[in-house]
């Protein structure tokens, strides 16, 4: 089976606390309010078994604009505040096979791919660069994510009726930024 989807989401805007109360903050041209962002996902795919249903494959391809992202940055006199950082993208790829080897071993993957970055510069309302810039990637964002696993399934000669299992699971999360 081959799929396409385009789908878009939005996280409303919100209130600078922070900023509100420290004067001197809005001064310096730390927002009072961050905006609405929105992101646009494009993704085609497709889905297989194979080997009388013994493989099973999923592989996805995405892109996705995410419009005035929201970030969480600290500032020196207003602390964590919230920006609306301009433009980000993330292309990535993920795929998930599995296959039975035997009756009893099954085998599965799950790896993601994701080139995640800003941009454009992040700036306060003033122009000043303050978290990040273009071409920067976005925080907390790891470029590989992989989860491999095995598990063994058998019957319990010993205890009629009962089946037992032993598994191994792997997970492996990239490094990634703490902030811009």
């Amino acid at each position: 089976m081959l799929y396409a989807t385009y789908s878009e989401g939005q996280r409303v805007g919100g209130i600078n606390g922070a900023v509100q109360q420290r004067p001197a903050a809005a001064a310096l041209g730390a927002p009072l309010n961050f905006g609405p962002d929105r992101l646009k996902n494009y993704e085609i795919g497709g889905k297989a078994t194979w080997m009388d249903g013994r493989l099973l494959t999923n592989m996805t391809i995405f892109m996705m604009d995410w419009e005035d992202y929201q970030l969480l940055t600290s500032l020196p006199i207003s602390g964590a505040t919230t920006v609306n950082a301009g433009n980000a993208s993330i292309d990535g790829l993920g795929t998930t096979p599995a296959f039975k080897a035997t009756e009893k071993l099954e085998v599965s993957l799950a790896a993601t791919y994701l080139d995640a970055v800003i941009d454009e510069d992040v700036t306060f309302n003033n122009g000043t660069v303050v978290a990040g810039r273009a071409g920067d990637v976005l925080p907390a964002v790891p470029e590989w994510k992989v989860f491999a696993s095995a598990q063994y399934n058998t019957d319990l000669s010993w205890w009629p009726g009962m089946s037992g299992s032993a598994r191994f699971d792997y997970n492996f999360v990239d490094d990634s930024v703490n902030a811009t």
